[in-house]
């Protein structure tokens, strides 16, 4: 086989399932979205602002605001704005006042 096709870039990403789930095109699921706009009141600065991100990147302009490192995913689960969305959990203010909703 030809080597020159497997170097193609995503390519074998529509392929491999799991691959999909480590890919780093960015943005957020609605459920993430909405956990974050939830939390984004009750957490320090620099938390805020990745949240803000998240929130904002799934907007028609998602870099309104500056660079949003968020963008792009349509919709599809980000790794990494969960790592956020949990640092952020755990920086809540309102700490265990919250019901563990399942939305």
């Amino acid at each position: 086989g030809s080597t020159a096709q497997r170097s193609q870039p995503g390519r074998e990403r529509q392929h491999s399932p799991t691959r999909q789930m480590a890919a780093m095109n960015h943005g957020a699921t609605a459920k993430q979205v909405g956990k974050a706009a939830s939390l984004r009141d009750w957490v320090g600065t620099e938390t805020r602002r990745e949240l803000n991100s998240i929130v904002h990147s799934e907007d028609q302009d998602p870099d309104k605001y500056g660079k949003n490192p968020y963008k792009g995913k349509n919709g599809t689960y980000d790794p990494e704005a969960q790592k956020i969305i949990d640092k952020a959990k755990l920086e809540d203010k309102r700490h265990g006042k919250e019901k563990k909703e399942k939305k």
